[in-house]
């Protein structure tokens, strides 16, 4: 889970680095460059999170677990 961790983060701040660029109407070859590096860097991560070998616990028969509340 550490390097996805570190991938997530990245992507994450990336993404608010580049809204905060569009808020105050940031230069616009560096608003452009930010926009493409947050495109490659979101495949990035779904690739990585997509093929990530550590499996589920629970087998997906078994997704919805809903318990009763107790009166």
């Amino acid at each position: 889970m550490r390097p996805l961790y570190f991938i997530i983060v990245m992507t994450t701040l990336a993404m608010v680095i580049y809204v905060g660029l569009i808020q105050f109407s940031g230069y616009l070859p560096i608003l452009f460059s930010t926009f493409l590096v947050c495109q490659v860097l979101l495949a990035h991560m779904a690739y990585r999170i997509l093929v990530d070998k550590q499996g589920a616990p629970k087998s997906p028969n078994y997704w919805y677990e809903d318990k009763d509340m107790p009166l």
